[in-house]
């Protein structure tokens, strides 16, 4: 059997891997060349990759559109196998048919949003789908999950209400499934997640500042979108808030941002970031995205970065998960997302706040639903976190301190 430390070689390799297909596959969304199968063969053309993993990634990440879209254009090598385009071929197919579902959901929800007299502010993916895109600059868009639109209580009850009346389907008294947002309802069994809050309060985001700056979406009044900075920072914590997995969607979604809004202000993104109260769930992704994927970040923009050995040792951690990991936020051991999240926190009392706001009714409202549907015994989830725990020590253990003079 393998000691620990051959485990930590062995992971360590498989992390070099992961990082070099990530970046390879960037490469050719974003900048595609005749010269990429030659370049990328060192590591997509080895005999021992995984190609039905990397299919899971890819497409779960909802990057089979632009994928596929570009490596029609290219010479493809005879080391990719067939059946992994195939698989991006049947799932594009498929966000394609969910994207029109979803646009016909919007322009429902729009129509709702302004017989109550509210504004909604499209997030994440859902907000990317509506930005139109410059002519042929950007690839194509990726897919998106859940459609999530911010309202303004108590406008955003109002809105689930009438969309039930108006033939979404739900339960008018089923209990909200996160601390932030309303339980979901569905549309031609797409699911519609109504926020309250842009994430949970002790992410400690400048939500009034965000929402301040939303932009409205001209076609589909009364939607917005978060401003390009909102947009960078919440996709940036959203990174943390799910444990550090889907790094390969998050570092499509800065690059998307950042060539979509050459005016984008770096100076308010950091002020946003800082003023927060929990910067370290921003820096740590992506700075580990902006090193290993040559995400295009302004040098005196990473310059506000945390720079101890705190930062280093999450930024360890995030390193493992980011560029492989898929576990949705059921799917996680709650003990550890709990473990991560303290780290993430830079003084005790914060940490304390952080464990007395779970003990809250709509915290805890979510917490009990969240457990009906995904039951798992305590003592194996203590052994799964006490286990993750010994591998997070033994890492950071072998990374060098930051130098003192930074």
């Amino acid at each position: 059997m393998m000691g620990d430390h051959e485990k930590d070689d062995a992971a360590r390799q498989d992390y070099l891997t992961d990082v070099a297909i990530c970046r390879a596959f960037l490469r050719a969304m974003w900048e595609p060349t005749e010269g990429w199968a030659q370049k990328s063969a060192p590591t997509l053309g080895r005999s021992d990759l995984d190609w039905n993993r990397l299919g899971t990634y890819v497409t779960e990440c909802g990057l089979a559109r632009p994928l596929l879209s570009r490596l029609k254009h290219l010479e493809l090598p005879p080391w990719m196998p067939s059946h992994f385009l195939e698989r991006l071929r049947t799932r594009a197919e498929q966000d394609a048919v969910a994207d029109l579902i979803k646009r016909e959901a919007l322009e429902q929800i729009a129509q709702t949003l302004r017989k109550i007299g509210a504004r909604g502010v499209l997030l994440k993916g859902s907000a990317l789908m509506v930005l139109r895109s410059d002519r042929g600059v950007l690839p194509a868009q990726r897919a998106t999950g859940d459609i999530d639109i911010h309202v303004e209580a108590p406008m955003a009850s109002m809105l689930r209400m009438q969309l039930l009346k108006d033939g979404f389907r739900g339960a008018v008294d089923e209990p909200r499934s996160a601390a932030h947002h309303l339980a979901p309802v569905l549309f031609r069994g797409m699911a519609i997640e109504i926020h309250e809050h842009l994430m949970p309060s002790f992410w400690q985001l400048p939500e009034r500042q965000m929402l301040a700056n939303a932009r409205p979406v001209a076609t589909i009044e009364p939607l917005a979108t978060l401003s390009p900075e909102g947009l960078l920072l919440h996709a940036g914590v959203h990174a943390s808030s799910h444990l550090f997995a889907y790094g390969l969607k998050t570092a499509w979604d800065l690059l998307w941002v950042i060539r979509r809004f050459p005016e984008l202000d770096w100076d308010r993104l950091a002020d946003w970031v800082n003023a927060g109260g929990l910067p370290r769930a921003f820096w740590v992704p992506v700075r580990v995205l902006a090193q290993e994927l040559s995400i295009p970040l302004p040098v005196d923009f990473l310059r506000h970065a945390p720079s101890d050995r705190r930062e280093t040792n999450l930024e360890t951690m995030a390193r493992h998960r980011l560029f492989s990991a898929l576990e949705g936020p059921f799917d996680m051991n709650p003990f550890s997302k709990t473990g991560v999240f303290l780290l993430l926190h830079d003084s005790w009392m914060d940490r304390l706040r952080y464990l007395s706001g779970l003990r809250e009714e709509n915290a805890a409202e979510a917490r009990s639903a969240a457990q009906q549907h995904h039951p798992m015994r305590t003592s194996k989830q203590l052994r799964e976190a006490f286990s993750m725990w010994r591998r997070y020590r033994r890492s950071i253990s072998r990374v060098p301190a930051p130098p003192a003079n930074l």
